[in-house]
């Protein structure tokens, strides 16, 4: 996986303006080179690893309805608190960390920005 040069400075950006996770997504290559594009493909990235985004929040960005650990950043305290599930293999740890963290209460956010490239 490669991140692209927005990846950094946008979980950075997420964290610094609160939120506990951040999520980005990752890039279909079309016929200009890897992008996520236009809102129609950022949902088709997000079905391709299971999972639709929820509804617009405050800001214009959706809501995170889950993620897979390939592209997800966490602030250092929750990331300490909270654990993957190792019981039932790598696979269902993501989700189950994710339904942890939301039933917490802990703020988890999408960054379009947050972009890796497989």
């Amino acid at each position: 996986m490669y991140p692209t040069p927005t990846w950094l400075s946008s979980l950075v950006e997420n964290i610094e303006n609160g939120a506990d996770v951040s999520v980005g997504l990752s890039l279909f290559k079309g016929p200009q080179g890897w992008h996520a594009g236009a809102t129609l493909r950022q949902i088709a990235v997000s079905i391709t690893f299971g999972y639709i985004l929820g509804k617009m929040q405050d800001g214009g960005l959706p809501q995170v309805r889950g993620f897979l650990d390939h592209n997800v950043a966490f602030r250092a305290d929750v990331f300490r608190r909270y654990q993957y599930r190792t019981d039932q293999g790598r696979v269902c740890a993501s989700p189950l960390l994710y339904r942890t963290l939301a039933r917490a209460g802990v703020k988890i956010v999408l960054h379009p920005e947050q972009q890796e490239v497989f």
